[in-house]
């Protein structure tokens, strides 16, 4: 319970003693504030997490010493007793002892662990020659369910990291595109972090995907779809961001949607205002087969294209105030359509027309946060907007300004648009403190 709740409540009784409101009242009063549910001790499983891992990559290296003195019974015993007393001894704690709950989760963290190692252990006991990665298949999807039966965003974590690894090896050792990983993140993770509610695992799912998403379209492509297959995607988690702010069903996985899907999106979109970097990259899309250019973008800008449709829908069906959005946020979906209109046609007038509308649309971001965050006081909008702002200038020095007469009357508006804004956040500051 917060100190503001406990404070309430403390002052709820002494209304009533004084005769002020009912019992009555004062319940009802206490009912809309109801004591939040314990978060998952995050320190308890890290550090639990972490010993058991340590503790068990020590037991399989001393194993390891003795290993070809060792009968292959001996072997195969060694490796199934530890993989039973872990999970055993942990899901007996996880699930019969409240109190060692996050002891329980670490302890049948390292018994995947243990499967994991098992699984090779088992090979060359056996001598099986079998395609390395499917290892990473298997222990991952063994992950997985540990993940649902107990329920367990650690295991998920674990899985999900296994389950990407699988597909980078695959990708990039033998250029082997493994379409399958990415619904298997979606529909696998995706529900289990609403029904845990866990903002991690909803952040650890979208990086995961990202990465999955650039080695599968990498392999099926020669490189070439990518960088807008990222964009679009990254364009897709700013509009569920915005689509799940105030929604009934998991509010507060808003931030996490927005927070990485920004991050991106900037990032790329930035990459994209060099001339040069434009160019390759567009002009790379066209190496890409028709179906795979279909699935690989097509498919998430069709996707970041219908998550906007549906946000402007339920922005004009909100009512007034209920879901604010900046008016530049809008440019995202159409710096993805511009991106896609530019590698369809690509202009013969040069790099730096096409790299122009993604410089005008960065711009448009920098004064956009930078007005917000002088409107909201909102130091982070003001960083990001300077940020912003500095990075594009520092790019165009370069690269546009030719003469010093230019750069140096960039930097004089550059500068003096910076000192106005620190002056008018200071200002807005001021006038809130004494407001």
């Amino acid at each position: 319970m917060s100190k503001t709740v406990r404070w309430l409540f403390t002052e709820t009784d002494r209304w009533v003693r004084e005769g002020l409101i009912g019992a009555e009242q004062a319940e009802r009063i206490r009912g809309l504030y109801p004591p939040p549910k314990p978060s998952r001790p995050w320190a308890t499983l890290i550090f639990c997490g972490l010993g058991a891992v340590i503790v068990g990559l020590g037991v399989i290296l001393l194993f390891a010493y003795n290993w070809r003195a060792m009968p292959k019974m001996a072997k195969l015993a060694t490796v199934f007793v530890a993989l039973s007393a872990a999970h055993g001894g942990g899901l007996y704690l996880f699930h019969l002892r409240p109190r060692y709950r996050a002891l329980g989760e670490a302890l049948t963290v390292a018994g995947t662990m243990f499967f994991g190692a098992g699984i090779w252990l088992v090979a060359q006991v056996y001598h099986i020659e079998e395609h390395y990665p499917t290892a990473f298949l298997v222990w991952g999807l063994g992950a997985f369910l540990m993940a649902w039966a107990m329920p367990s965003v650690f295991q998920a974590l674990v899985s999900m990291a296994v389950l990407t690894l699988w597909a980078g090896t695959e990708s990039a050792t033998f250029s082997v595109p493994m379409h399958a990983v990415l619904p298997l993140l979606v529909l696998g993770f995706l529900p289990l972090a609403y029904r845990e509610r866990s903002r991690v695992l909803l952040v650890c799912l979208l990086v995961a995907l990202g990465v999955a998403l650039a080695f599968v379209a990498a392999a099926c492509s020669n490189g070439a779809l990518p960088f807008l297959a990222l964009l679009a995607f990254s364009v897709l988690a700013l509009g569920a961001g915005w689509l799940h702010e105030g929604a009934p069903v998991f509010p507060e996985s808003a931030p996490c949607y927005r927070g990485l899907g920004l991050t991106a999106y900037l990032v790329m979109l930035f990459v994209l205002s060099f001339g040069d970097a434009a160019d390759d990259i567009l002009r790379d899309l066209r190496r890409a087969q028709p179906w795979t250019g279909l699935a690989y973008a097509g498919g998430p800008v069709a996707a970041a294209v219908v998550a906007w449709i549906a946000l402007a829908v339920r922005r004009l069906r909100a009512r007034p105030g209920t879901l604010e959005m900046p008016g530049d946020a809008w440019l995202a979906p159409l710096a993805v359509l511009a991106a896609c209109a530019m590698a369809a046609l690509l202009p013969a007038g040069g790099k730096q027309l096409i790299c122009l509308p993604f410089n005008l649309v960065l711009l448009a971001h920098a004064v956009s946060f930078m007005a917000q965050g002088v409107r909201r006081s909102d130091i982070r909008a003001v960083a990001i907007g300077c940020v912003l702002l500095v990075a594009l200038t520092g790019a165009r020095y370069a690269d546009l300004f030719e003469s010093l007469l230019a750069r140096g009357a960039a930097f004089l508006v550059i500068g003096t648009s910076l000192f106005a804004e620190g002056f008018l956040y200071a200002r807005g500051r001021r006038l809130k403190g004494g407001a």
